[in-house]
């Protein structure tokens, strides 16, 4: 009979599993990257993120189907097509409002932060020049890029098929069917414009005006509205030279003579001179007198930008940035790739800390270009840009024949929570009997207001506290107001007259790149300290940084004390306002007793909090402190670990301890304070390395080429090693079990001393095998116990385990003891194992 060798397999088999896991878990921490999210292109978290990403990714391609069943006339687009693609950024917090206390990022550092990789753009390129599609970067962030080639290679790349038609009396393209692309482009495609165009309409928020009568020149807005003090506050003259505003449009531009006779002539003397520089951009004409004549009305709107911009921040380079004209079908309205190039070049012009945009389209009516411009909202956001926008001069609610109805229709980009929202009032002014303008009798709405809320967009957290927005659910419009109605321009060679809130963006875009150039760095996201300032004034104060207006109305509701869909918190009053802005931000700078802390474990954070303007401390200010996890963090105990607070002393500090959730798996948590009130505003966040394995440095340094190549090498060799030794042990245990086995099978049984088990077969006794020459005990050595086993060798039984002899056995098969031929000399020993 033969003996059935032992089977090692299942042990090294172990030992192969254990070597594995430890370089597969080893591997991942290598190649962990702290900084950036595993999935670089897993959309943000919903909670932040603006409501227009959240829409499917068909939409966001430009695939609108409502609507495609009363086209008419359809046919396939022939020739080329340009299209424009966003990216997802590296980072989600890309799109969380920078904190006022931090410095604004450079266009770089931008980029370093929230590129998605340079790989992205290569995979995009390349899978384009398979179908003969050219691709080009744009701007200065690597989020977007654009891309030129034949129709019939873009259907191919998007697996539709591009067709133009009629929508009533429209030009309009559009893809059917829906478009796709492979999975990996497609995680990482934020939007595409261009695969549709026609669709969307926009509107120039301007009318001329009913009459002539107290007619409002930016020369008299200066005093009816504080920035005569403003300029100075501090009895020197302080002028925006330092800065920039670009104003964001489409058509054939503006004749220079108007300019420079408007500023020649109805600009105070002595204050310096806007600089314009002109941006056409994919081949709109350059300024000339024959602009006064473009059909689409786009270059009075254009000039009055200019106008009002400039002559509220004296001395600012103005950049007028225009696509060209679409079609008449299309009201002339431009294409949405067209625009969204225009309003990636106006970020990027050099010094521009306000974009002043006076154009609208229906909130939710064009997915794409939404999508496209919040990503660039963001982007630009972090560089420390302000962006304004006319709220519309619809009066909130779509009109029939020019009359109200009271069908809703909030205008885009107002609507945007990223933009300063500004609506329109009717002021009359407060003139001595000299003539000269000493403030504002009396300023009701402007019955064309844009306002009401947003059809796409939450409530946003600065806007939480206000009742008349926090019970509707959705973002409220606007946010503050301007003049809007009886206003001066001079275009096409005379002096003109115009309502609307075009207007009122531009004079509000002026003020602030000029308290800009006052303050030395741009305050950027301007809103939420906007509402604060406005919530902490009582109503009824003459004094205020934002007056109150509680008289008139648009379509759908009237002004009221506080805030309302008509003109926001009201219209400002610079000085005040510039006081209150600058001595209530509050420089809060954040440190942590630790830049490494395990999941469990606790750290105390510091906060010292300074007034900016005097650089004092401030004391007894209450500082809300949280713990949390990472942006776009998607694992096991996610949201806030831990909140507390505490009061400044009298050096302005205090600290408190926070802890990180034991279940906690991500690289990095988050650490944020804040201050929101006593007038008081300010916030800073930053990071912690959570160290899972207690070798974050470790992990960091050994991420670095060529050190992680090295690790990588000594990781996977280590794992050999210990699955080489794993399996060699394994092999010696088999081994001695071969052994063990190989005596038990050929001792046979002494039924004489010991009863047969009951239902055993009886059969012949094998032959006994001794051990294998190379498996010989080794020679006896004398012991006290070897009568004993001398004594069981007679006997037939082994008197230290029990086990039945073979006289012919020279040791006991199943404990190993050693026992002579014959009985005699007998000694114990310990059988190879």
């Amino acid at each position: 009979m033969s003996v059935p060798a032992a089977r090692p397999a299942p042990a090294a088999r172990a030992g192969l599993i254990v070597a594995l896991l430890l370089l597969s878990g080893f591997t991942v921490g290598l190649i962990a990257q702290p900084a950036r999210a595993a999935d670089p292109f897993r959309a943000p978290d919903a909670s932040y993120l603006p409501a227009a990403l959240l829409a499917p990714l068909s939409e966001r391609l430009g695939f609108e189907p409502a609507a495609l069943s009363e086209v008419v006339s359809t046919s396939p687009l022939r020739g080329s097509m340009e299209i424009s693609v966003h990216l997802w950024p590296s980072q989600n917090s890309l799109f969380l409002p920078r904190p006022p206390s931090a410095l604004p990022l450079s266009p770089a550092q931008v980029r370093a932060e929230y590129d998605p990789s340079p790989s992205v753009y290569t995979a995009w390129s390349s899978y384009l020049a398979g179908f003969g599609v050219q691709s080009q970067p744009l701007g200065s962030d690597g989020l977007e890029f654009t891309a030129r080639g034949s129709v019939a290679g873009m259907d191919r790349a998007f697996a539709t098929t591009v067709e133009t038609g009629f929508w009533g009396v429209r030009a309009v393209q559009f893809p059917t069917p829906a478009p796709a692309l492979p999975a990996g482009l497609a995680a990482s495609t934020l939007s595409v414009l261009g695969l549709s165009s026609g669709w969307t309409q926009f509107t120039l928020p301007l009318r001329p005006a009913q009459t002539t009568q107290n007619l409002i020149t930016p020369d008299e807005a200066h005093e009816a509205y504080g920035l005569s003090p403003l300029y100075n506050y501090s009895g020197t003259p302080h002028w925006a030279s330092s800065v920039s505003i670009a104003v964001l449009l489409w058509g054939d531009g503006y004749d220079q003579n108007d300019i420079s006779t408007f500023f020649s002539m109805y600009y105070p003397s002595g204050w310096p001179l806007p600089n314009v520089m002109p941006v056409p951009v994919d081949g709109a004409p350059s300024p000339g007198p024959g602009a006064v004549s473009d059909p689409s009305q786009a270059p009075i709107e254009l000039t009055l930008d200019i106008e009002w911009a400039g002559s509220t921040a004296p001395g600012a380079t103005i950049y007028p940035v225009y696509a060209p004209d679409g079609p008449a079908s299309d009201n002339y309205s431009p294409s949405d790739v067209t625009l969204d190039d225009a309003l990636t070049r106006a970020v990027g012009q050099t010094g521009v800390v306000v974009v002043s945009m006076s154009f609208a389209t229906i909130d939710h009516a064009d997915p794409a270009l939404q999508a496209s411009f919040e990503s660039t909202f963001s982007s630009a956001g972090q560089q420390g840009i302000t962006f304004v926008a006319a709220s519309g001069d619809n009066g909130g609610a779509v009109r029939s024949g020019g009359a109200c109805t009271t069908t809703a229709q909030p205008q885009y980009p107002a609507a945007s929570p990223q933009v300063l929202s500004v609506g329109g009032t009717a002021p009359v002014l407060d003139v001595s009997l000299s003539g000269q303008v000493t403030g504002i009798d009396n300023e009701p709405a402007w019955n064309g207001s844009g306002g009401g809320f947003a059809a796409d967009y939450g409530v946003p957290s600065w806007q939480n506290g206000v009742p008349a927005i926090a019970g509707g659910g959705h973002r409220g419009i606007p946010d503050v107001a301007g003049p809007a109605a009886l206003n001066f321009l001079y275009f096409g060679g005379s002096m003109r007259e115009g309502d609307g809130t075009s207007f009122a963006a531009p004079f509000w875009g002026g003020i602030i790149a000029e308290m800009d150039a006052i303050r030395g760095m741009p305050f950027g996201f301007i809103n939420p300290r906007l509402y604060s300032i406005a919530e902490s004034e009582p109503n009824g104060t003459v004094a205020r940084a934002l007056v109150d207006i509680t008289a008139g109305s648009n379509c759908l509701d009237a002004a009221a004390p506080g805030w309302d869909p008509v003109t926001g918190w009201g219209t400002p009053r610079a000085l005040l306002l510039y006081q209150n802005l600058v001595s209530s931000y509050v420089q809060l700078n954040l440190t942590l007793s630790s830049g490494s802390v395990s999941p469990g474990q606790s750290l105390t954070a510091t906060a010292l909090v300074l007034n900016t303007s005097n650089h004092r401390p401030l004391a007894n200010l209450t500082v809300q402190f949280s713990s949390g996890a990472e942006a776009g963090y998607a694992g096991p105990c996610g949201g806030t670990f831990t909140s507390a607070s505490g009061a400044t002393n009298a050096t302005g500090v205090v600290a408190v301890p926070l802890s990180i959730a034991s279940c906690y798996i991500g690289s990095r948590a988050s650490v944020s304070a804040s201050i929101l009130e006593g007038g008081f505003f300010g916030s800073n966040t930053t990071s912690v390395t959570v160290n899972l394995l207690g070798l974050a440095a470790f992990l960091t340094f050994i991420e670095q080429f060529p050190y992680n190549l090295i690790a990588f090498t000594l990781i996977l060799l280590a794992a050999v090693l210990i699955g080489r030794s794993l399996s060699h042990r394994a092999r010696r245990k088999a081994a001695a079990q071969r052994i063990r086995t190989a005596g038990t099978a050929a001792a046979p049984v002494n039924t004489a001393s010991r009863p047969a088990t009951p239902g055993t077969l009886a059969g012949p006794k094998p032959t006994p095998r001794p051990p294998p020459a190379a498996l010989a005990p080794p020679k006896p050595v004398a012991s006290a116990v070897a009568p004993v086993a001398a004594a069981a060798a007679q006997s037939g039984i082994c008197r230290v385990c029990g086990f039945a002899l073979d006289p012919a056995l020279t040791f006991c098969p199943r404990c190993g003891n050693y026992v002579e031929a014959g009985g005699a000399g007998s000694a114990p020993a310990q059988a190879p194992r």
